[in-house]
């Protein structure tokens, strides 16, 4: 009788092993593909910061060349003139203030400011897919969850007047309510890597009003 319970154990075990290696390649796989992505985007920032600079370049050139159009048809207009020498000098002068009006140094610094932008669009969208992975066997709707018993609430935790919660709610099974999980779900406890707050504070998980909940957990897929 004691080895038939040693070797259910045994099977139970390694079921559980089975399940936690399924779900940690998932999850890899997924984190992996967020970071194949991340690289894609980064490449669309940087070529479109080179299209940037070569619009600047490009935008220069046409600046310098209507510049140089300007101040010859200056210069033809000036021998019209009987005074031409001091008509050819206010064409040099205003040349020369085109010139500087001709200058790309904005229009990069606008390239740089666009390429960092878009750069950190990328991380923080890298960062909400890799957040997003660990959630994809956590993840439940608020009728599936409360129709089957669970609390669908964020996970919060900190003393009464400073409480910190996620930003993503989840089916919240046992605890003081003995919340229950939908079919094909069960109550996993290791929920810590889902709070907010990870530095020393109060022990325990609450709601919203510091309400304390005991020992939760979170609707995880079988």
């Amino acid at each position: 009788m004691k080895g038939k319970i040693i070797i259910s154990i045994i099977f139970l075990l390694m079921i559980i092993l089975v399940i936690t290696l399924v779900i940690a390649t998932e999850v890899s796989y997924c984190k992996k593909d967020c970071s194949f992505n991340k690289r894609i985007d980064i490449k669309t920032c940087n070529n479109a910061y080179k299209e940037c600079r070569q619009v600047c370049n490009d935008n220069k050139k046409s600046c310098l060349y209507n510049v140089s159009e300007d101040y010859q048809i200056c210069k033809e207009e000036c021998d019209l003139l009987i005074d031409k020498r001091t008509c050819k000098r206010e064409c040099v002068r205003q040349k020369i203030h085109d010139k500087k009006n001709c200058s790309k140094r904005e229009c990069l610094a606008e390239c740089r400011k666009e390429r960092k932008n878009c750069k950190r669009y990328v991380k923080v969208k890298w960062l909400d897919c890799r957040y997003n992975c660990s959630f994809s066997q956590v993840s439940l709707s608020q009728e599936e969850c409360e129709n089957a018993g669970g609390f669908f609430h964020q996970i919060c935790n900190g003393v009464y007047y400073d409480i910190i919660c996620s930003p993503d709610k989840f089916c919240i099974c046992d605890g003081f309510g003995d919340y229950q999980c939908p079919a094909n779900y069960s109550c996993n406890h290791n929920i810590k890597k889902y709070l907010p707050r990870k530095q020393h504070t109060v022990k325990g998980y609450k709601d919203l009003l510091g309400n304390a909940l005991g020992n939760i957990g979170v609707c995880m897929k079988d």
